[in-house]
């Protein structure tokens, strides 16, 4: 018979004092969300201005309870288990809804857009100014590197998303696409290329981005690659391309707002492109999100897919999907 055991390596109790469903309360909760979305406990404890022991008590008061071990933790990282898997994946739809139902609905309070790089051009600031002028109710920018856990822990509203989300609990609306744009080395031969062929960067070692952007090693169509390092955001990737850990893809918006000293940013042909989506909880959600929502697509002039490359919206006729 397999012994299941907590966070301490001690054989759990089901049975316990400690099992009552009374014990578990709204910090508990959170803080195993915290920890699930960070997979650290100490910048889970950063995020929620407390400390790692309480975190770590919160997570093993909630495994106690369900007689399940929730993360295997180490000295050196922490992993999340099947059953922590399952507890997220639920509690990210419910624990929304009861946070809802404890906020006074005559009460609007500021709209928290959240963003995980650059803003795509001008479209987003039309439509912020817009929402506030009709509304008179402001929008917070926030950045993170996450927008879909940010969106599924209730911190932001509405947010931008590159690439694609396969979280339940939140809805999509498709607001157009950018390019890439390759990343490299001043001193790497592609440097001085006035554009590059997309299948070419599968020939050179490679920096994936895991968290933001649709690319996977799939998007290249080609034998193995050789991945030289994998990061969490478009800053890690420029920065280790800079460092010559390999190349890397940003969106194109790097070409005329970013400036990096030791990279160059190549266009590139062929390639695909990144969706970018507004999302928004399914339940739950701030009661003017779906304005703000209308209010880009009617910035986007609805009927007309926008196209970002060149700087300024430029409309080409067909329906977006």
């Amino acid at each position: 018979m397999t012994q299941r055991f907590g966070g301490t390596g001690e054989p759990l109790n089901q049975h316990s004092s400690a099992a009552r469903l009374s014990d578990i309360s709204l910090r508990h909760l959170s803080a195993f969300l915290a920890v699930a979305d960070m997979l650290s406990f100490t910048d889970a404890a950063n995020r929620l201005s407390s400390n790692q022991p309480a975190l770590t008590r919160s997570v093993q008061r909630i495994e106690e309870h369900m007689g399940l071990r929730l993360f295997h933790r180490t000295t050196r990282q922490v992993s999340i288990t099947p059953a922590g898997e399952k507890l997220r994946d639920e509690l990210q739809v419910l624990l929304p809804l009861f946070e809802k139902a404890l906020r006074p609905e005559s009460v609007v309070s500021e709209l928290r857009l959240g963003f995980s790089w650059l803003l795509p051009d001008n479209w987003v600031h039309d439509a912020i100014n817009r929402f506030e002028v009709e509304t008179r109710v402001g929008v917070e920018l926030k950045r993170r590197d996450d927008v879909g856990a940010g969106i599924a822990q209730s911190t932001l509203d509405v947010a931008i998303l590159r690439g694609y989300t396969h979280r339940r609990g939140m809805r999509a609306t498709r607001v157009g696409s950018e390019q890439y744009v390759a990343v490299v080395p001043h001193r790497h031969p592609l440097a001085a290329r006035s554009g590059v062929d997309w299948s070419e960067l599968a020939e050179h070692p490679l920096i994936v981005s895991e968290a933001v952007g649709p690319v996977t090693e799939q998007d290249w169509g080609a034998g193995p690659l050789r991945i030289a390092l994998r990061c969490h955001n478009f800053d890690e990737c420029i920065e280790s391309a800079a460092a010559g850990k390999g190349l890397g893809v940003v969106p194109e918006l790097a070409l005329r707002r970013t400036i990096h000293p030791s990279v160059d940013f190549v266009p590139l042909r062929g390639g695909p492109q990144i969706p970018i989506s507004l999302i928004q909880p399914v339940q739950g959600s701030h009661p003017l999100v779906g304005r703000f929502v209308q209010i880009a697509q009617d910035v986007l002039a609805p009927g007309h897919r926008p196209d970002f490359t060149a700087g300024r919206l430029r409309h080409t006729g067909t329906t977006a999907r």
